[in-house]
């Protein structure tokens, strides 16, 4: 398999590429087989509809348009025995490094990250690691994924069968924590050895990433939300401050005027995992800049508010508005003018007047506001 081979296959909202079809069979000389005919199904295919902006202007409907319906492939699981994984997800028949297991399981390393991999894995020697379930990918790991599109797998997988994790996944602290509460044991894959694993159950992507199967939302956060009655009525700002990009240039502005609405600065760097669940699920409105902070709307009340301020003209980074709806939350935008044409380079401004009129209609319409 060559480093620059493309695959036919469903679209990816966020890279605006296709991503595989999942035609995953046994070689027959590999050592690996796949154990049963097909791929058996986790999760049937369904049909997602989403209701509007609550305060879209009609100019801007293009924005979110092709977002209001959209379908929503099958899950499936596909069993595999005897299987020789490396610690980035390679698979290995005997010499040769395959990104098949990455690819069925949702988004391959880049070409660089693979081929660093296989210089670092080739040689190592191999050892047993117990039977589980392999639901990483390349963006496994990153805040928003990882409770976006790897807990939703995780939900759907054979609850008597370990989560086999890359090196350093529990040093993390959503992760960990949130392997715990779902009550799943991880089974960490050794950094300086590759693993024969006896059976391994690949389970494919929920919903193309950014996109939301909404019973399997609320699930997750029956799970995780521990507390429950009243949302509290809390309204939270999350800030960017300390992040090394997409931050708001005019900040200080922004947040002395929410605070005239009675809203808090939450930087979530501060909080444990399990205090920022507590927190924002005692919010009836929240408030931030597109990034894996707002991830944290689905653990809110239904019917609670969320703001996402959104770089101008982005009819692409619709994750948040998707978010919103599978977590039944009233959604709400800004357009902002950013530094950057690449909404997770740039660095935004916000219209504080454009902003002062959304938050006073949001919080009139709210009656737990």
């Amino acid at each position: 398999m060559s480093l620059d081979e493309s695959f036919p296959g469903v679209f990816c909202s966020r890279t605006m590429k296709r991503q595989p079809c999942f035609d995953f069979k046994s070689d027959g000389t590999s050592g690996c087989e796949v154990v049963g005919a097909g791929m058996p199904l986790l999760a049937d295919s369904i049909t997602v509809r989403r209701r509007q902006p609550a305060n879209l202007a009609a100019q801007d409907e293009h924005l979110f348009l092709h977002d209001y319906v959209r379908e929503i492939p099958a899950a499936r699981c596909q069993r595999l025995v005897n299987v020789c994984l490396g610690a980035s997800g390679t698979r290995w028949k005997g010499a040769i490094p395959s990104q098949s297991v990455n690819r069925l399981a949702g988004q391959p390393l880049s070409h660089y990250r693979f081929a660093r991999a296989i210089a670092r894995e080739c040689l190592q020697p191999v050892s047993m690691l117990e039977d589980g379930i392999w639901v990483c990918d390349a963006w496994a790991l990153e805040y928003f994924h990882w409770l976006a599109d790897m807990l939703p797998k995780i939900l759907l997988a054979d609850e008597s069968l370990p989560v086999i994790l890359p090196p350093g996944a529990l040093d993390r602290d959503y992760v960990r924590t949130s392997l715990a509460m779902l009550g799943r044991r991880p089974v960490t894959m050794p950094a300086d050895h590759r693993a024969s694993i006896g059976r391994l159950d690949v389970i494919t992507a929920v919903a193309p990433t950014g996109n939301f199967r909404p019973k399997l939302v609320q699930e997750g956060k029956a799970h995780l939300v521990t507390e429950s009655g009243d949302d509290g009525g809390a309204r939270l700002y999350i800030t960017r401050s300390r992040a090394p990009r997409r931050r708001i240039l005019n900040e200080q502005d922004l947040e002395s005027m929410l605070q005239d609405f009675g809203f808090t600065s939450v930087c979530l760097e501060d909080y444990s995992w399990k205090a920022q669940i507590e927190m924002v699920s005692c919010a009836s409105v929240l408030v931030g800049l597109h990034g894996a902070g707002l991830a944290n709307m689905m653990f809110m009340a239904g019917g609670g508010q969320v703001l996402e301020f959104r770089r101008r003209g982005d009819a692409h980074n619709n994750c948040y508005f998707a978010l919103a709806s599978a977590a039944d939350l009233d959604y709400f935008y800004l357009q902002c003018d950013g530094t950057s044409a690449n909404t997770f380079d740039a660095d935004f401004t916000v219209d504080i007047s454009g902003a002062r009129t959304i938050i006073a209609s949001m919080l009139q319409s709210h009656p737990r506001a």
